[in-house]
């Protein structure tokens, strides 16, 4: 996130490499500061580009989706329960407890842990 270049206001689909390289280098933190400071609408296409996201720029978009914009999130974070990779699903699990008055928002599209996700959070002391 070079001063003498110019960031785009939101991810469009022209722009979300940019946005994807920014999260995803050296210039992570400022790019999620900035991301975050555009509310709704930048978390809802940077959702979108979730396949090319690192894991740390994944693991950030669930806690910011569920802290601001459960709606939004509830599919993304479905989605995460549903994986193989068991950070993630711990990640996704302490954001809904957190968040038991939004509970039943993702009542409706998450499905019980596969045995390796159960494995993995007892494993973890979860």
């Amino acid at each position: 996130m070079n001063q003498n270049t110019p960031f785009p206001s939101l991810p469009e689909p022209d722009t979300e490499g940019l946005w994807v390289s920014e999260l995803n280098g050296i210039w992570a933190e400022e790019a999620k500061a900035m991301a975050e400071g555009m509310g709704e609408e930048a978390f809802r296409r940077l959702a979108r580009t979730w396949d090319v996201l690192s894991e740390d720029v994944k693991l950030w978009l669930i806690e910011w989706g569920t802290r601001y914009h459960t709606f939004h999130a509830a599919g993304l974070v479905a989605d995460v329960l549903r994986s193989d990779n068991v950070k993630l699903v711990l990640v996704a699990l302490r954001c809904l407890g957190q968040k038991q008055d939004r509970r039943e928002l993702f009542s409706d599209t998450a499905e019980r842990p596969r045995t390796s996700q159960r494995t993995g959070c007892q494993s973890c002391g979860q």
